[in-house]
């Protein structure tokens, strides 16, 4: 249903709109193409400035966004979250300030005890 909630959301976006990386999402980002683990997204050169900013992990207003005049940074932010590659945060979209147990997400990318190995703090269930 995530998908389908930034995909809602995108279609109503505005500038003043606050949206942050998926949590737990893998990527690597060289210039302006976006590597995920499925597939490889190449954005305009104009973009260069704001990607890092949106990819970053913290919470980002749309209308903040370097580099971008409104129209270019709604039209990447869209693109993106048709993606699922950012999700809206807060709201009533299905966003979230958080991680999926509802505590504070802080952004990092480490895996937890279900992809991690075995380990005297993570036991594989």
């Amino acid at each position: 249903v995530r998908p389908l909630a930034g995909a809602r959301f995108a279609e109503g976006l505005a500038v003043g709109d606050v949206v942050r990386l998926r949590p737990g999402l893998r990527h690597r980002l060289a210039g302006t193409v976006l590597e995920l683990a499925d597939r490889t997204i190449t954005l305009p050169p104009v973009t260069a400035a704001a990607l890092p900013v949106l990819l970053g992990g913290d919470p980002v207003t749309v209308g903040e966004l370097p580099g971008l005049d409104a129209d270019d940074q709604l039209t990447v932010v869209r693109r993106l979250l048709r993606e699922a590659v950012l999700v809206p945060v807060g709201g009533s979209d299905g966003g979230s300030d958080g991680g999926s147990d509802g505590r504070p997400d802080d952004g990092d990318a480490r895996p937890d005890a279900r992809t991690a190995g075995p380990d005297e703090n993570h036991p594989r269930p």
